[in-house]
């Protein structure tokens, strides 16, 4: 934004730029950039402070998808490969920032059976959450081993 003001107002040199920046700046900003303003020998010292600043405030690549995916609701109690496949339509992003946000999408039960296969490709990871899906979902009733001792009845788990 900055860099625009300067356009329009004609400011060209790197100390014109570095002069009108220094008031704009919070006293957390100065502290952040205080060796690039105490540098007596730096000549392009808004170029520097401009950098750090982006560099400080800039978002990453995930936390973008993230926020994104945040805001947008994915139904999860699909099978794993199905809420993967959403999810790449909603971002395109890099792998590792697409499997780390599917993982927090999968039941609890399914990462941690997946948690062994973290060092495998994608797409193994993929069918074997989907084959954990399948399994965790279709396991038999199975009687409890608590005794509700104020009806006497048992109490069934599933």
């Amino acid at each position: 934004m900055a860099d625009e003001i300067f356009k329009l107002y004609k400011i060209a040199t790197e100390q014109e730029k570095f002069g009108f920046l220094l008031p704009q700046l919070t006293c957390s900003d100065t502290t952040f950039i205080k060796d690039i303003i105490n540098s007596t020998t730096a000549l392009d010292k808004y170029t520097q402070a401009r950098n750090n600043l982006v560099t400080r405030y800039a978002q990453t690549e995930e936390e973008k998808v993230r926020k994104l995916l945040e805001d947008t609701h994915i139904d999860t109690s699909k099978n794993p490969s199905t809420v993967l496949y959403e999810l790449k339509q909603l971002a395109n992003t890099n792998e590792s920032v697409l499997c780390g946000i599917w993982i927090k999408k999968l039941p609890q039960r399914v990462c941690e059976g997946l948690a062994a296969w973290s060092n495998k490709l994608l797409s193994e990871q993929v069918e074997v959450a989907d084959l954990l899906y399948k399994a965790l979902d279709q396991k038999p009733v199975s009687v409890a081993s608590v005794l509700d001792s104020s009806t006497s009845t048992l109490v069934f788990d599933r």
